[in-house]
């Protein structure tokens, strides 16, 4: 097991969990704008003229408009998600990293939180990074 110098900063991991949680409120608020919209169709729909053909296209095309608007924002929340966890996975490895005292001691690999994939030829040891330098 890795020697750590000291305790993780509570002050960076509390700035990356602010971080998560304004993305995360993005989201949200998105999709609150999505489900009012949806609403908005539906009092819209019900002051649609009473011709039967119309209405049922109309319908149709609001229907299609809010599903194509809620399908965009569930793969913005998915995308969203997937670097929260990413970035939570770093924030915790800089901080583990940060303590390594042992020049042999692993490194935990960073995220390229684009992707969330392990960014490549990442130093394995304290010993490979300080080499770079």
């Amino acid at each position: 097991m890795a020697e750590i110098a000291e305790p993780p900063d509570a002050n960076v991991m509390r700035a990356g969990f602010e971080a998560n949680a304004d993305a995360l409120d993005i989201a949200a608020q998105q999709l609150r704008d999505a489900a009012a919209a949806n609403r908005n169709i539906a009092v819209q729909v019900s002051r649609l003229p009473q011709a039967p053909i119309l209405q049922g296209q109309a319908i149709l095309a609001l229907i299609q408009a809010v599903q194509v608007e809620i399908q965009a924002v569930k793969v913005e929340i998915r995308e969203m998600r997937i670097e929260s966890r990413a970035r939570d996975y770093n924030m915790q490895a800089r901080l583990y990293n940060s303590r390594i005292a042992l020049p042999q001691s692993p490194l935990r690999v960073l995220f390229d939180i684009r992707i969330a994939q392990p960014i490549a030829n990442f130093p394995a040891h304290l010993a490979a990074l300080q080499a770079e330098s």
